[in-house]
């Protein structure tokens, strides 16, 4: 496939939210061990909780489990998520890198409307929009409450604090 297997990680600080970072690996890789590293990484900022996507169905899931993180589904789509990423940009309250294809892809994100009215948000024909996606995703969940860590396609959460949960803090 075509697709980068990318990370984002965010936080926030006051009303703010501040992105860490975003990387990501373009095809050729190894899967397994970008998934190693990436579950590394998020386990680096204390996450241990992973939620994403259907993206190569349960492989990726035992793969981060294998990496010592758990793994969930993600409730919302990328549309749905670039949708509820648009009011932070608008009040200026996102901060993100410097990260040419990150910036890139962002701006060639295109609205569409259906006949029923319904929004949606995807890039055009052959575009890319995986480190958008990424930065999508972690926004969302640190909106709804929680530091995260986004691993297009997989989304990590570190729910309420920085350091998020720890099993062997007793913390759930």
């Amino acid at each position: 496939r075509h697709d980068a297997f990318t990370i984002g990680i965010a936080h926030r600080e006051g009303e703010r939210i501040v992105t860490d970072l975003v990387r990501g690996r373009r095809p050729p890789f190894d899967p397994a061990s970008v998934a190693t590293e990436y579950a590394k990484l998020a386990r680096d900022y204390g996450c241990w909780t992973v939620v994403g996507d259907a993206y190569a169905g349960e492989w990726v899931a035992a793969a981060f489990r294998a990496a010592g993180v758990e793994y969930r589904r993600s409730a919302l789509n990328r549309s749905e998520l670039f949708i509820e990423l648009l009011p932070w940009f608008s009040r200026g309250l996102l901060s993100i890198p410097d990260h040419p294809q990150l910036i890139r892809e962002l701006r060639l994100l295109e609205r569409r409307t259906a006949r029923s009215g319904k929004d949606s948000v995807d890039h055009g024909v052959g575009g890319s929009d995986d480190h958008a996606n990424v930065l999508a995703g972690a926004v969302n969940l640190v909106v709804k409450g929680g530091d995260v860590r986004f691993v297009g396609p997989i989304i990590v959460t570190a729910p309420r604090t920085y350091f998020g949960e720890h099993p062997e803090m007793g913390m759930p």
